[in-house]
């Protein structure tokens, strides 16, 4: 039978010239309710994307985002990073951003993440710090796929 909405699993927008007043619309959606999934690189999502994302009443449920090369810096993350649902991923994508030590020093410090998988390569930050800032962390220790 055909699949409803509602038992989505996962939903890849690559590519979608999504920016933040797109972001605010899919944020707000119950069909995001199911989603462990969401690939949302390659889009402009900006601040405005990412502070929708994390206020999105309907993520409970998610595992996996993908933010790679969306252009975001520090501010534009920083509300991904207070996300009620950030300790329910298990595999983070940021890479190819403009992201910097603060970033690193952010995740480094959250208590309550429970990720298998980071990737923060291809971002301006020195990559040999920011492994070993993330793999002092003690939540970020048994990392099994950090990329940097």
């Amino acid at each position: 039978g055909a699949t409803a909405l509602a038992d989505l699993d996962l939903l890849d927008l690559d590519c979608d010239r999504l920016g933040g007043p797109a972001l605010r619309v899919l944020a707000r959606a119950p069909l995001l309710a199911g989603v462990r999934a969401l690939n949302l690189s390659n889009n402009p999502i900006g601040r405005d994307g990412c502070l929708a994302l994390a206020e999105s009443p309907h993520l409970a449920r998610l595992e996996v985002l993908f933010l790679h090369g969306c252009g975001l810096d520090d501010a534009a993350v920083e509300p991904l990073l207070r996300a009620p649902w950030l300790p329910g991923l298990k595999n983070l994508a940021l890479s190819d951003n403009a992201l910097s030590r603060a970033t690193i020093a952010r995740l480094a410090d959250r208590r309550d993440l429970a990720l298998d998988e980071l990737d923060i390569c291809h971002n301006p930050f020195d990559p040999q710090d920011a492994e070993a800032r993330l793999r002092a962390a003690p939540r970020l220790a048994g990392l099994r796929r950090l990329c940097v």
